[in-house]
This record gives C-alpha cells, structure tokens and sequence, in this order.
C-alpha cells in the first residue's frame, strides 16, 4: 500500500502522468514528462519497492523539429 499511496500522490501533484501494472505480470510503465535529471528525482524515492529501466522517447512534435533540421 505504501507505493501505491505514493503513486496516487504523486499522480496528484503532477509529478507523473501516467502509471500501470501490466495484467498478470509483476512489471508495469511509469510515465513522467522532464529531463533525465528530474526523473532521476522522482524516481529515486522509490528505488527500496522497484526497480527501473528509464527508456526516454520523444514526441512526434520534437522528432518532426529533427528532421526539419536535418533538411537545412
């Protein structure tokens, strides 16, 4: 209950946007908008109930600014 009560406040501040459990798995997702700093933040207070592996992506927005650079 604790990282679940976490996760809701953490919802309600903002500070995620997203988060799930996969159905039947042991594993789920953790969406937060920021930079890797700030995920680190906010994440490692919850480094003692799981464990991470961060894969950062980017929007269609920030991919279609690349590759108009990339066109100059």
């Amino acid at each position: 209950m604790t990282l679940l009560d976490m996760v809701k406040q953490d919802l309600e501040n903002a500070k995620i946007k997203d988060w799930g459990n996969f159905v039947g798995e042991s594993s789920g997702f953790l969406i937060i908008e920021g930079t890797e700093e700030e995920l680190s933040n906010i994440i490692q207070k919850w480094v003692p109930f799981v464990r991470f592996e961060a894969k950062p992506f980017m929007s269609v927005d920030e991919i279609t600014e690349i590759v108009k650079a990339w066109a100059k």
